[in-house]
């Protein structure tokens, strides 16, 4: 029979079943290895050196910033030529209207 450390019992109030857990040295030392190998992996993808290096960070930002701006020129370039194309289409209209009535 195998050498026991420990026996974990839960026994849920909503039924009637019972759930019994037992340990064992070799499962005790499994859990741990799984646990270290965890904890080794996580500790080599954080030393993994950035992607991306400050310098490079700051030009990307200044270029975002460009990009932005440049962005915001065309949106108010768009509202002008909107506003004109109305005021075109405005004239026209009062030509036509100027035009019927001779």
């Amino acid at each position: 029979m195998k050498s026991l450390l420990g026996n974990l019992i839960i026994v849920s109030p909503a039924s009637a079943t019972i759930r019994k857990f037992r340990y064992t040295p070799k499962a005790i030392v499994t859990i741990g290895v799984a646990c270290l190998m965890c904890f080794g992996v996580v500790v080599a993808l954080c030393a993994v050196p950035k992607l991306v290096t400050d310098l490079e960070q700051e030009s990307l930002e200044t270029e975002n910033q460009q990009l932005k701006v440049t962005n915001r020129n065309q949106q108010l370039k768009v509202e002008t030529i909107d506003s004109e194309l109305s005021n075109l289409e405005a004239q026209s209209e009062r030509i036509k209207e100027l035009i019927d009535t001779e």
